[in-house]
């Protein structure tokens, strides 16, 4: 009959912080997909950027806008659209209020604006409903991005190190 060996080995057990660093991984990785994903492949988080003083002071020239996609928008939500074919501007992104909303599409106009936009904006052409926005993040991200972006660098290395140790 065999013999039954049991393995005296001492097992390790997990440490919290791994466990902490993986599931903050995860979630960078999430959100950077959520960012990064075009709109085709049906991301509904997008960013735009702020270019003008047309919404101020809600909104000033260098501001980042979170954008989320959604079924319809209410007068008083703040989208962001592309301008309509055949219209000055057309393709380049606004960012404004809904004012009122037609059977073509959705009237707006920027606060600081007198009047409305010359266009209506169509369901086609909305990119999303603004839904956090960073001030300054023309100048703030990129700094964000290479400080998360060099912490992840780190993060590995010392992962790769002490895997090598073993």
């Amino acid at each position: 009959m065999p013999e039954l060996v049991l393995d005296k080995r001492r097992r390790r057990r997990p440490r919290p912080w791994r466990l902490l660093v993986a599931v903050l991984a995860v979630l960078a990785t999430l959100g950077v997909l959520a960012l990064v994903l075009p709109e085709p492949f049906g991301a509904r988080l997008s960013v735009a950027t702020v270019a003008g003083s047309s919404m101020a002071p809600t909104y000033e020239d260098g501001d980042v806008v979170v954008v989320w996609r959604a079924d319809d928008y209410r007068p008083g939500a703040v989208i962001t659209y592309a301008v309509p074919a055949g219209q000055v501007g057309e393709g380049s992104t606004v960012v404004h209020r809904v004012i009122d909303e037609t059977p073509e599409g959705y009237r707006t106009q920027g606060d600081h604006n007198l009047r409305p936009d010359p266009w209506v904006a169509p369901d086609g052409e909305i990119r999303g409903r603004v839904v956090w926005s960073v001030p300054n993040g023309t100048v703030v991200l990129p700094w964000i991005a290479a400080v998360v972006a060099l912490l992840a660098v780190a993060v590995l290395v010392g992962l790769g190190v002490r895997r090598a140790r073993r």
